[in-house]
């Protein structure tokens, strides 16, 4: 698909569409980033367990920032939560 296939594509969609798209294109640019400059982006678990307790708070402070836009109120993962509106949701 060309550039210009995909800006056409991309005008067809609604403004909130489009910044939602610019809003995981921003995220994804941000994890490739961290990925490349930082050689602990892709230790695993275990191996970040045997890190130096202020690598580690390090690590779990950007992996916290990268993550907020995901958790703050109006994203689709707290979309489902909104629509509750505080009602209980278990049924009894």
């Amino acid at each position: 698909m060309s550039y210009t296939t995909i800006l056409e594509e991309i005008k067809k969609l609604s403004v909130q569409e489009r910044l939602a798209l610019l809003e995981s294109i921003s995220r994804t640019l941000r994890e490739d980033l961290v990925s490349s400059t930082d050689p602990t982006a892709k230790l695993t678990a275990s191996e970040i367990r045997h890190l130096p307790m202020e690598e580690r708070q390090r690590i779990l402070a950007e992996s916290a920032r990268l993550a907020l836009a995901d958790y703050q109120s109006g994203s689709k993962l707290t979309e489902f939560t909104e629509v509750l509106a505080g009602e209980d949701i278990y049924e009894y």
